[in-house]
């Protein structure tokens, strides 16, 4: 083989890889047999409500968007309902409490920590003890082990994670990517509840109007002093139709 011909061989095999690249992004969302997609709300923090009422109003967004939704409110979003989740969903929304401990981001659940409950998954730093600085009661949170070990192909779509530090670093997010997931967004820093909720609704919002994730992230209104990033960067073109 000449060296021209290799050169246009490699050239044409670049241009392949990128357009399946693209393709992978670009494809439609998981869809169940009757044509809906699927969408997870994940909000143990139901009964902090501010003034977009982000649960409520985001569940009738998606549901007049053709989506089936699945919502797990305050006390309902325990460990184990994270274990149970079936899979296949194009959205999963996590409205949590985070943070970073340990160098890793941790989701806190709305399940009480007992020591007694989920000992294994406590043994290999599944789960972690958690207590946020506006509560005394402690929780169980859940980091990217238990993501890698037990949410594998749930996601494979956006991940949206609300709470502080969420992007902080970014092996939370690596590993719902590795799990399934096309793309996720979160904070840089800490944040608000309602200044999360208010940009959170505003993205979402932009994408079921047809619009991609790099958009919608543009678009939304920005908190003070923290980003909302996106991983991984290639993701921006992602679109939830």
């Amino acid at each position: 083989m000449g060296i021209r011909t290799a050169f246009r061989l490699g050239v044409v095999m670049a241009a392949l890889l990128l357009a399946v690249s693209a393709a992978s992004v670009l494809m439609r969302q998981p869809r169940l047999d009757d044509g809906t997609q699927k969408a997870l709300i994940y909000d143990p923090l139901y009964e902090t409500q501010t003034a977009v009422s982000f649960t409520d109003t985001l569940e009738e967004l998606l549901t007049g968007g053709g989506f089936k939704v699945e919502v797990y409110r305050g006390e309902e979003a325990t460990v184990k309902q994270l274990q149970a989740l079936k899979g296949g969903y194009s959205l999963m929304v996590f409205r949590v409490h985070s943070g970073v401990f340990d160098d890793e981001v941790w989701l806190f659940t709305g399940e009480e920590f007992d020591a007694s409950r989920y000992v294994g998954m406590q043994l290999v730093n599944e789960v972690h003890v958690a207590r946020s600085p506006n509560d005394p009661r402690m929780f169980f949170a859940v980091g990217p082990r238990f993501v890698g070990s037990r949410l594998g192909g749930v996601s494979s779509g956006l991940v949206v994670l609300m709470g502080c530090d969420g992007l902080g670093d970014e092996r939370l997010a690596m590993t719902f990517h590795d799990a399934g997931a096309d793309a996720v967004v979160g904070w840089d820093g800490a944040v608000s509840l309602s200044c999360s909720d208010e940009a959170l609704i505003a993205l979402i919002r932009e994408m079921l109007a047809g619009g991609s994730l790099g958009e919608a992230v543009a678009s939304c209104p920005q908190a003070q002093g923290v980003s909302l990033l996106v991983y991984p960067e290639g993701s921006r073109d992602f679109s939830l139709g």
